[in-house]
C-alpha cells in the first residue's frame, strides 16, 4: 500500500508554478500603475489624444468652481475688497494699465517713477501743501499718514493671506466658514511672505518700467508710424518680462499660503509650475482678463440703471419741493453706488484669486493641456 506523500512546509518550498504566477501579477501591477501615474498624475494627461474641446471644458470648470465659489461666500467679499488694493489677481489688466503710463526718459529720476506709479502724483502735491503748515502740525500730520499708512499695510496684507486661505479651503469642502473660524487662519508668517512677494513684483515692475522709458528716449523719432512701431517693440519685449513677474509673484501667493512653506521654497515651487505650464498660465491670465473685462462692463450698465433710478427719485422729490428729503435720496443714492462698486470688486478679486488657486491645485495634481496647443497639434 502506497504511502500518503508528505506535504512540505511552505516556509522551504513555493511551488515553480506559484512562483512565476506571482512574478507575472506583479510585473502586471506595477505596469498598471506605471501607466495610471503616468497618465494621470505626472501630468501625462498630454499623452492622450486631446481636443481642443476637453481643454476648452478644464477651463469652463475651472471657471465655474471659481465663480460659484465667489458668488456662494459673499462674506468674501469685504476681505477681497481689501486685497485688491496689493493685486487683484488679474496680470493683464494691471500690466496693460501700467504699460500706459511709460513716457521716454533721459535718465531715472523722480519724474520718471511718478509716471510709472499709481497716486504719486496726487501725493506729491499734498506733500507740498503739507510743507506750507507749521512745525507741529507737520509733524502731528506725518505721524498720522504713517500710522495709516502702517494699519492699511496689515489690513491690506492680511485680506490677501485670509482670502487666498478661504479660496482653497472652499475649494476642497462644501463647508461654509464663520468670521471668527476664517480669521483664525491669521498667520504671521504668512503675513511677512505675502508682504516680502508684493514688495519684490512691486519693484521689479518699477524697475521695468523705468528701463522701458530709457530704451525709448533714443529710439523715438518724429515719425509717429516708426514710433509706433517702436513702441510695438519695446512692448514685445518687456510685456513678457513683467507677465513673467507677476504670474510667478501670484503663484508664490498661493504657494506661500497653501503648502505653508516659505518664500525660497514657493518661489522655486512657482517656477517649476510656470515652466512646465506656462501656456497654461498665460492662458489662465487672458481668461481673468476677459472676465474681468466682462465684469467691468456689467458693472458699468448696473450704475447706469442705477444712477438713472436715483435720477428720477431726485427729480420727483424736487417736484413736491422736499429739499431734506432730495437730499437723504442723494446721500443713499451715492451710498449705494459705493457699496454696488465695493461689492464688485470684492467679488472679482475673489474669483481671481480662487481661480490661480484652482489652477495651482489642478497643475500639481494632473495637469492641464493647453488649448492653444491642442489647435496647433490638428
Amino acid at each position: 500500500m502506497a504511502q500518503p506523500r508528505k506535504r512540505l512546509n511552505s516556509k522551504f518550498y513555493r511551488p515553480s508554478c506559484h512562483f512565476h504566477f506571482e512574478t507575472i501579477r506583479n510585473s502586471v501591477y506595477n505596469k498598471y500603475t506605471e501607466f495610471i501615474f503616468e497618465t494621470i498624475y505626472s501630468g501625462g494627461m498630454a499623452k492622450k489624444k486631446h481636443t481642443f474641446g476637453k481643454s476648452f471644458d478644464n477651463y469652463t470648470k475651472l471657471i465655474g468652481r471659481s465663480l460659484k465659489i465667489a458668488w456662494q461666500h459673499p462674506e468674501l467679499w469685504l476681505i477681497g475688497a481689501a486685497a485688491g488694493f496689493a493685486t487683484t489677481g488679474a496680470s493683464f489688466n494691471h500690466l496693460f494699465k501700467t504699460f500706459l503710463r511709460i513716457r521716454p526718459a533721459d535718465q531715472i529720476n523722480f519724474d520718471t517713477i511718478r509716471n510709472v506709479l499709481d497716486g504719486v502724483p496726487w501725493l506729491v502735491e499734498y506733500v507740498k501743501d503739507l510743507f506750507l503748515l507749521g512745525p507741529t502740525r507737520i509733524s502731528l500730520t506725518i505721524l498720522v499718514m504713517i500710522v495709516v499708512a502702517v494699519l492699511a499695510t496689515i489690513i491690506v496684507i492680511g485680506a490677501q493671506q485670509l482670502l487666498l486661505w478661504s479660496v482653497d479651503k472652499y475649494g476642497k469642502s462644501k463647508k461654509k466658514f464663520t468670521y471668527k473660524k476664517i480669521f483664525s487662519a491669521l498667520n504671521h508668517w504668512h503675513f511677512w511672505r505675502i508682504f516680502a512677494v508684493d514688495a519684490l513684483v512691486y519693484l521689479l515692475t518699477i524697475i521695468l518700467l523705468c528701463l522701458a522709458a530709457l530704451v525709448l528716449t533714443p529710439l523715438l523719432s518724429t515719425s509717429a508710424s516708426l514710433n509706433f512701431v517702436i513702441y510695438l517693440a519695446v512692448y514685445a519685449v518687456l510685456l513678457p518680462l513683467a507677465f513673467l513677474i507677476n504670474i510667478i509673484g501670484m503663484l508664490t501667493l498661493v504657494t506661500v499660503v497653501r503648502r505653508n512653506e516659505g518664500i525660497g521654497e514657493a518661489f522655486m515651487h512657482s517656477v517649476k509650475i510656470f515652466r512646465k505650464h506656462w501656456l497654461v498660465a498665460l492662458e489662465t491670465a487672458l481668461v481673468i482678463f476677459l472676465a474681468n473685462g466682462l465684469g467691468t462692463i456689467l458693472l458699468i450698465l448696473a450704475l447706469s440703471v442705477y444712477a438713472g433710478f436715483i435720477v428720477l427719485l431726485v427729480l420727483s422729490s424736487m417736484s413736491i419741493s422736499s429739499i431734506i428729503l432730495m437730499g437723504v435720496i442723494t446721500f443713499l443714492g451715492v451710498l449705494g453706488g459705493v457699496f454696488l462698486i465695493v461689492a464688485y470688486g470684492g467679488f472679482i478679486t475673489t474669483f481671481n484669486y480662487s481661480m490661480w488657486t484652482q489652477l495651482t491645485n489642478r497643475l500639481e495634481r494632473y495637469g492641464l493641456v493647453p488649448a492653444l496647443e491642442s489647435i496647433f497639434k490638428k
